[in-house]
């Protein structure tokens, strides 16, 4: 998942195709000599993480994405569809396609890029460009688009709303601050913590056998193991037996969908009015109390949230949030999450995200064995991490995108919305890519993902915040962030004063019909008559690809060369050489030349900003350069070798 790379593997390969992939294995001589591997000793035992990559089956099996029926081969464009005359927007989604050249599609493309900015202004175009994708570097997965679009003046984002943490984000925040998302941060060394004080952990909307799959490995799972051999008493707290609960769950209680609140201020109201929580934690930590309180007591609005009250909303019987909360109050007990699932992500997901943190509080939170602590993305806004591989040093990989770009003077200079320009330290290493990576103008203007389908079938949208994705705020000195919950609370609207609607999409992140809200409405988005020309660049035919008007077929990781790292499958970090393992199927680019094929077409003034004038080659060669890692291996010697494993720092 972008922008990291991911764990890695070995492919094999037999007659110029992959017939198998397989976990990579550490060189342990090496690794035992010179990386310091880790290790957790608690209660008598020790925890050891296993010497190879914990490839996840997604992984083992993407041979099977890559030679996928649905792969587009070639450049299509809709049969009924003709920039020249009848667009016939109400039948995307029902008609064919047929196979052009790439000439013709990015002269298409090209055409009307030209086109909708003359007619209606460079805004008139939606970038759809954010996030979860393959992981690659020299030609990412999402944000290709947007560094074209800039060139042309500008563009409107499809800003990502904060979905995977949208409780955290729009709750937690404003109990506990913790940017950039409102997880507990920092957490250095949470996970050893836990397996030496903990005596429960309450699994709250976590699948650890699930969730991790598509970021990491299979290590939570092994983690999950040795909490029960610890004597550790998990307790999954799930509408769904999941998995996890499926297989390590001493207790589960089954809770109706996004009804957790109830639950929570009933485990509250147990606390208080038999005083088993932390009162000289909460008087030396908290404040507000006094009212949390009167609200849970039903001195506010005359309701006492008592277990029998919070029963009938969340279906648990009366004796066992009685029974839970006794059990959480004599016991040492931390809360694990993936994200938060749909506990985390459903309507006023707001509301149990801060009665989460509350209760943490109420026990002590920060105190030996009480913690919020993730099975996901352990390296994520971390200087030191919760499962204890954190290097010694971290080299700063390049990522050639520009996806969540805030439109200019809608934040302070200060907060520094840079996570994907270069670093001065960089652009000294490397002066090579400083042209690559100069910054180009801005979105004109932006559309949360979420209510894009509403933008473009009503004309309008208004929303709060969102205006800057907090996660691209570069840290300043000790991983400090700005906050910036402030910025949640000001409005904005669409299309802005003087600007253009949308009129054109060009998408690289082709699943709102079915990963995303209301996916009907945007069915109804796609086939509306304001939208006169839909692109889509991906390498399979699903989604949102049926409903585009012109197709652009693009190559898997494993048809390109990338300058890949992993540095979130728990083991060892490390920067890794990515070679082609097969040649790219039919007619496929990667992201960066699909967009350089219609860069070329608007011209050499284009096309020559857009490239940096570097072959994927040399960016691959030039980012190795800028990552710092020559000062410990040479180039000719990671080509040899291929990988660099980081040393993990002793303390």
């Amino acid at each position: 998942m972008g922008p990291e790379s991911g764990a890695l593997c070995v492919v094999d390969i037999n007659d110029g195709k992959m017939t198998r992939i397989k976990p990579y294995d550490y060189d342990t001589e090496h690794t035992d000599a010179h990386c310091n591997p880790w290790k957790i000793e608690a209660r008598g035992k020790t925890f050891k993480p296993p010497q190879r990559i914990n490839l996840t089956h997604f992984g083992l099996a993407y041979k099977t994405r890559v030679y996928s029926p649905n792969r587009v081969l070639y450049p299509l464009k809709r049969v009924d569809w003709d920039p020249k005359g009848e667009r016939n927007p109400q039948n995307r989604g029902k008609s064919g396609y047929v196979r052009i050249s790439w000439d013709e599609a990015a002269q298409i493309c090209a055409d009307e890029l030209k086109r909708i900015k003359e007619t209606y202004g460079p805004e008139a175009v939606l970038c759809q460009s954010d996030m979860h994708g393959e992981g690659k570097h020299v030609a990412p997965s999402h944000g290709c688009p947007n560094r074209l679009l800039s060139l042309m003046g500008g563009y409107t984002l499809q800003m990502r709303n904060m979905d995977s943490w949208e409780g955290w984000y729009w709750g937690a925040k404003h109990v506990w601050g913790c940017e950039p998302v409102g997880q507990q941060a920092p957490r250095t060394n949470l996970i050893p913590d836990i397996a030496k004080h903990s005596e429960s952990l309450l699994f709250w909307g976590c699948d650890p056998e699930v969730t991790p799959l598509g970021f990491g490995g299979h290590l939570p799972t092994l983690l999950c193991y040795w909490f029960t051999e610890l004597g550790i008493k998990s307790i999954y707290i799930c509408p769904d037996l999941n998995y996890g609960a499926a297989i390590h769950a001493d207790k589960w209680i089954p809770i109706l969908p996004n009804t957790d609140a109830a639950l929570q201020l009933a485990i509250a109201y147990q606390w208080i009015t038999n005083e088993t929580y932390d009162k000289e934690y909460i008087a030396k930590h908290a404040y507000g109390f006094d009212k949390f309180v009167d609200y849970v007591l039903g001195k506010e609005d005359g309701i006492p949230k008592t277990p029998a009250w919070a029963s009938e909303k969340c279906g648990v019987a009366e004796w066992t949030i009685k029974a839970l909360a006794r059990h959480w109050a004599k016991k040492i007990v931390s809360i694990l999450h993936g994200n938060g699932g749909s506990f985390i992500r459903g309507p006023y997901s707001s509301e149990p995200a801060r009665l989460e943190i509350m209760l943490l509080g109420m026990q002590g939170l920060g105190k030996p064995g009480v913690h919020q602590a993730k099975m996901i993305e352990w390296n994520m806004w971390a200087k030191t991490y919760p499962v204890p591989f954190t290097p010694k040093f971290l080299p700063p990989m390049p990522h050639c995108a520009d996806p969540l770009r805030p439109v200019d003077g809608d934040l302070p200079e200060e907060l520094n919305m840079k996570r994907f320009c270069l670093t001065p330290e960089q652009e000294e290493r490397a002066p090579e890519l400083i042209e690559l990576f100069k910054q180009l103008p801005a979105p004109k203007q932006f559309i949360p993902r979420c209510l894009v389908h509403k933008a473009i079938t009503e004309g309008h949208a208004e929303w709060y915040g969102m205006h800057c994705f907090s996660t691209s705020q570069v840290p300043k000195e000790n991983n400090y962030r700005l906050p910036t919950n402030k910025y949640q609370f000001e409005k904005m609207v669409y299309p802005r004063p003087g600007l253009s609607r949308v009129h054109m999409i060009w998408s690289s992140a082709p699943c709102n019909v079915t990963c995303w809200n209301d996916g009907n409405l945007f069915i109804d988005a796609y086939r509306h008559p304001d939208i006169e020309t839909f692109v889509v660049q991906h390498p399979w035919m699903e989604n949102d690809c049926y409903f585009a008007d012109l197709i652009l077929p693009v190559l898997t990781k494993h048809e390109m060369n990338d300058l890949g790292n992993d540095y979130s499958s728990g083991v060892f970090q490390s920067i890794y050489l990515e070679e082609p393992c097969i040649e790219p199927r039919g007619e496929s680019l990667s992201d960066f030349d699909v967009c350089a094929k219609v860069a070329e077409k608007l011209g050499p003034e284009y096309y020559d900003v857009y490239t940096g004038k570097l072959s994927e080659k040399e960016r691959v060669r030039f980012f190795y350069k800028a990552t710092g890692l020559e000062e410990h291996m040479s180039w000719e010697e990671f080509q040899e070798k291929k990988i660099f494993v980081l040393p993990i720092d002793e303390e």
